[in-house]
C-alpha cells in the first residue's frame, strides 16, 4: 500500500509541477486591471469613506484579504506566487480527492488529477491572471476532499470533524468569489441522498457542515468589521448590487459583451471542456457501487450551477471558465467509481476515448501557452498611458481613470480620490456621473484624469454635466492611441 501511495503521490506532484510550469509565463505579464485594482484596495483597507477604506468594489472580504497579504509580501510578484500556489494546489487536491474517493486504483494514473492539470493552467480558460476563480478552485476541491473524508469516516467524531472542515471551506470559497457555492451544493446533494437511503449519517454531516459554515462566516465578518467593512453594506455589495448589475447588463449590454460571449464559448470548446464532458459521461452511465454515494448526481449539480454562474454573470470574461474546473474534476471522479455494468467490467472503448480526449486537451493547453507567450498585443494596451503618467506625474499627484482599467493606477503608482475603480460599479452606482463630477469639483480633485477614446458618454452614461465640468476644470494634454489624458488646470 505504501508503494502504491508513493507512486500515486509522485505522479500527482509531477503533474502539479507541469501545471505550474505551463502557468509560469503569467509571471512576466503586466498587471491586469483586476489584479492592480484589488492590490490598491487591499493596500489601504481600513475604516474610510467607502466599503473598503476609500474604495468600493462588489467583492467579498476574503478576496481583499488575500490581496492584502500579497501587498504586504511584495505586491504583484507575491500575488503571482499566490496564483502559482493555487494552480499547484488545484492539481494536488484533485489527486488527494481521487485517492480518498477511489483508493483501490493503486498506482494507476488518476483521471481527476490529469483533468485538473490540463485545465487549470490553460490560457483558453483564462488562467493568465490571478483571478478570484483561480483562487477559489483549490478551496472548493479542498472542501470536496473533506466531504469525501466525512463520508468515509467510521467514527462519529471523525464524521463531525471532517464535516466542520467541509462547512468552513464551503463558506471560504464564496467569501472570495460569491458564486463559488460548489461545496455547499455538493454537501446538500449528498445529504439528500443519505436521507433517501435512510442513512443516519445525514444528521452529523449536516450539523457539522452548518457549524463550520456559520463559525467561519462569523469570524470573517467580525474581522472585516474591525477594518471598517460592516456586514450590511457588504451584503448590498456582494448580493444586491449583483442583481442590479445583471439587469443593467441585460438592458445595455454593448457589442463587446456579445463578442466576449462568442470567445468564451469558442475557447471553452477549444480548451477541451465539451470533449472531456462527453468522454467522462460515457463512463458514468451505470450505477456506482461502494461506500460513497453515486457521485454522478453531485457532479451534474455542480456542473449545472457552474454553467449558470459562467453564463449568468453577463460580462463573459474568459477566466469565468475556471469555475467549471471543480465540476469537471468531480465528473472525472464519478467516472472512476466502481460501478455496475451489464458485463460486470469497464468498457475499453470509453477508456481509450477518454485517454484520447485528455491527450488532445493537453496538446491544446500547450499550444495555447505557446501562443499566449508569442502574442503580446493584448498585454500592452495600457502600457502607453502608464509610461506617460510615470514620466510626467509628480510626487503628491493623484489620478482617476474613467470606467475601469485600475492597472493604469497601479502601474503608474498613482491613487484615485474617486471611490469607483471598475466600470460596472461606476455605471450602476453613478449612472449620471454625479459622483465623479463632485470629485472633479472638490478639493480632492485628481491631478490627472484618463478618459477612454469614446469619452465620458460611452455606453449610455448620462455625462453632460460631468463633461462640462471636465472642460472647465481640466485641459487635454495628450491624446494617446486608446486614451486621452487631462490635467487639472491648477496643477503646475
Amino acid at each position: 500500500m505504501t508503494t502504491r501511495i508513493t507512486g500515486r503521490g509522485a505522479t500527482t506532484a509531477l503533474l502539479a509541477l507541469l501545471a505550474v510550469a505551463a502557468w509560469s509565463p503569467t509571471f512576466a505579464r503586466p498587471v491586469s486591471p483586476d489584479e492592480g485594482g484589488f492590490l490598491i484596495v487591499a493596500s489601504q483597507w481600513r475604516a474610510g469613506r467607502s466599503l473598503y477604506g476609500d474604495y468600493w468594489v462588489d467583492r467579498p472580504p476574503l478576496l481583499i484579504a488575500l490581496h492584502a497579504l500579497a501587498d504586504a509580501a511584495g505586491g504583484l510578484p507575491a500575488l503571482r506566487v499566490l496564483g502559482a500556489a493555487a494552480v499547484a494546489g488545484t492539481v494536488l487536491l484533485a489527486g488527494v480527492l481521487a485517492a480518498v474517493a477511489n483508493p483501490s486504483t493503486g498506482r494507476r494514473p488518476q483521471v481527476p488529477t490529469w483533468v485538473a492539470a490540463v485545465l487549470v493552467a490553460s490560457p483558453l480558460l483564462g488562467s493568465t491572471e490571478v483571478a478570484g476563480e483561480l483562487l477559489t478552485t483549490p478551496i472548493v476541491l479542498g472542501g470536496l476532499v473533506c466531504l469525501m473524508r466525512a463520508l468515509r469516516a467510521e467514527r462519529a467524531r471523525a464524521v463531525v470533524g471532517w464535516s466542520v472542515a467541509t462547512g468552513a471551506l464551503g463558506v471560504a470559497a464564496p467569501l472570495i468569489k460569491q458564486n463559488a457555492v460548489d461545496v455547499g451544493l455538493a454537501a446538500g446533494v449528498v445529504v439528500l441522498g443519505l436521507l433517501i437511503r435512510h442513512d443516519r449519517r445525514w444528521w452529523p454531516l449536516t450539523g457539522g457542515v452548518a457549524a463550520g459554515a456559520i463559525g467561519t462566516l462569523a469570524v470573517v465578518l467580525a474581522a472585516a468589521a474591525m477594518r471598517g467593512t460592516d456586514p450590511g453594506p457588504l451584503f448590498q455589495a456582494v448580493v444586491t448590487f449583483r442583481l442590479h448589475a445583471g439587469q443593467l447588463l441585460q438592458q445595455r449590454a454593448p457589442t463587446s459583451d456579445a463578442l466576449r460571449l462568442r470567445r468564451l464559448l469558442t475557447d471553452g470548446a477549444l480548451g477541451g471542456l465539451p470533449l472531456l464532458w462527453l468522454c467522462l459521461g460515457l463512463r458514468v452511465r451505470h450505477r456506482a457501487t461502494g461506500p460513497l454515494p453515486d457521485l454522478r448526481w453531485v457532479a451534474l449539480a455542480l456542473l449545472a450551477w457552474e454553467s449558470v454562474a459562467v453564463l449568468g454573470g453577463g460580462s463573459y470574461w474568459l477566466h469565468y471558465l475556471l469555475d467549471l474546473v471543480p465540476g469537471t474534476v468531480l465528473l472525472a471522479l464519478a467516472a472512476g467509481q466502481p460501478r455496475v455494468t451489464s458485463s460486470g467490467t469497464d468498457r475499453a472503448p470509453a477508456t481509450r476515448l477518454l485517454g484520447a480526449a485528455l491527450t488532445i486537451t493537453a496538446v491544446t493547453t500547450i499550444a495555447a501557452v505557446a501562443a499566449s507567450v508569442a502574442d503580446r498585443s493584448a498585454l500592452d494596451s495600457d502600457h502607453a498611458v502608464i509610461s506617460w503618467l510615470r514620466s510626467h506625474a509628480r510626487a503628491g499627484d493623484t489620478a482617476t481613470v474613467a470606467f475601469g482599467h485600475a492597472d493604469i493606477l497601479y502601474g503608474s503608482g498613482l491613487r484615485s480620490p474617486y471611490v469607483n475603480m471598475w466600470s460596472l460599479p461606476t455605471r450602476v452606482r453613478d449612472p449620471h456621473l454625479d459622483g465623479l463630477r463632485a470629485v472633479l469639483r472638490s478639493r480632492r480633485a485628481p491631478t490627472w484624469l484618463v478618459v477612454p477614446g469614446a469619452g465620458l458618454g460611452s455606453w449610455g452614461a448620462h455625462s453632460h454635466a460631468a463633461e462640462r465640468t471636465l472642460e472647465r476644470r481640466y485641459r487635454l494634454v495628450v491624446q494617446l492611441p486608446h486614451d486621452a489624458v487631462w490635467r487639472h488646470r491648477s496643477a503646475r
